[in-house]
């Protein structure tokens, strides 16, 4: 166990602003599908990440994937990248920010049920608890939606199944790839997918309000860009497991921000389903 002093104290000021800005995120959705379509803003949001984070490539030494990791890349992508976040775009038009966020953080959930059913990986009895008290809490958030499983609730639901099915797949290409190369070469292939799916925010781009391009390019350049890279610098020095019990915070943040900027107050039944998500997830990931 390293030695959280002194040193560490630069690390934790990246990880709380990583984790306010990943808070923050889901409200500039929110602001940003005002002009956008849920592809429109994906694709404007990940073009601008990628114009930032290419530098890398010339600043930065790192790998170059192998001709058989490409199509990998290009599977988990399609996966962590385009559908997760047309998904949570599409949601957050019916959704409030906080109950997207806290259905969004629930992905180690869904990772234990995936890596169980197709890597044979074994879960304790603590971590099923952990996985039954998150599907609870999702379906309290919108238990008429789950009733009827309409169309909302099924991309709500992607959202943390297609995240946790990046995660999960990605661990062959770790053998060769380290953690930041995984996903800074899944921006870029994400962000070629979502261009050819839809590039017409370029055209909306003139018209649409400075607010809801500002809130774009925040998206692209602070939670996806900047953040990435900051977490990224966090994760090589500090284990993952004293640095994941952080993100239970961003919900929280989500909370907050969607009260200050949209005026949002989450329904009893959010907070309630959004507690019972993160103690499930908590419960989970416990040894």
């Amino acid at each position: 166990m390293k030695n959280y002093s002194s040193f560490n104290l630069v690390l934790h000021v990246f990880i709380g602003f990583c984790v306010i800005v990943w808070g923050s995120s889901y409200v500039a959705v929110q602001i940003g599908l005002e002009d956008f379509s849920p592809s429109q803003l994906a694709a404007y949001r990940f073009t601008v990440a990628s114009a930032v984070l290419l530098p890398t490539l010339v600043f930065k030494k790192i790998s170059v994937p192998k001709p058989k990791e490409w199509l990998y890349i290009l599977a988990i992508a399609s996966a962590g990248i385009v559908i997760y976040h047309i998904a949570l775009n599409y949601s957050s038009v019916y959704y409030p920010a906080t109950s997207v966020s806290f259905v969004a953080n629930s992905m180690p959930i869904f990772a234990i049920i995936i890596a169980t059913l197709f890597l044979g990986e074994q879960t304790s009895l603590l971590g099923w608890i952990g996985v039954l008290l998150a599907m609870i809490g999702i379906g309290l958030l919108n238990y008429e939606g789950l009733r009827s499983l309409d169309l909302e609730m099924l991309m709500l639901i992607i959202i943390p199944i297609s995240s946790a099915v990046f995660f999960v797949f990605q661990k062959p290409l770790l053998k060769t790839l380290r953690s930041y190369e995984v996903m800074f070469y899944s921006i870029l292939v994400g962000t070629l997918v979502l261009l050819v799916l839809d590039h017409s925010f370029l055209i909306v781009i003139p018209k649409a309000a400075i607010s809801t391009n500002l809130a774009a390019i925040y998206l692209g350049l602070i939670p996806t860009a900047i953040a990435f890279n900051l977490w990224a610098y966090v994760l090589s020095k500090l284990e993952v497991s004293y640095t994941s019990r952080y993100l239970y915070l961003v919900p929280v943040f989500t909370v907050f921000f969607s009260f200050i900027i949209l005026n949002q107050i989450p329904k009893q039944n959010v907070l309630l389903g959004g507690g019972i998500i993160l103690f499930g997830v908590y419960l989970s990931q416990r040894k």
